[in-house]
């Protein structure tokens, strides 16, 4: 599938930061997908994928304003795929993150 090829391309291009946004934002729209259908289990796993593949992105471009700008609404997100499935404390610690995250977004936004 498309995700199959998106994480080829990354792996054949590790140095390449675009090819890690766009699967990163791929991994994101279909999390966001599934949990509007209610495929929490889903959902959890492709948000989770798109926060680590964004945490990956940091390390090896910190200058790419994009993955901080993506991290507070992959976290949210994340957040309610978890209180769905029942994991309440993992919700909170991803509200908590999404909330940090926004919260440094907007610190160094202002500058």
């Amino acid at each position: 599938d498309a995700s199959d090829r998106y994480a080829q391309l990354v792996e054949n291009h590790p140095g390449a930061p675009g090819y890690r946004a766009w699967y990163a934002v791929f991994l994101f729209r279909r999390g966001h997908n599934d949990l509007n259908r209610g495929m929490y289990e889903n959902a959890e796993e492709s948000l989770s994928e798109s926060i680590e593949q964004w945490k990956r992105l940091m390390k090896t471009h910190p200058k790419d304003e994009i993955s901080w700008d993506a991290l507070p609404v992959c976290f949210e997100k994340l957040s309610h795929a978890q209180h769905r499935l029942g994991k309440f404390a993992e919700s909170e610690e991803s509200m908590e993150k999404a909330v940090a995250s926004q919260a440094y977004l907007d610190m160094f936004s202002n500058d």
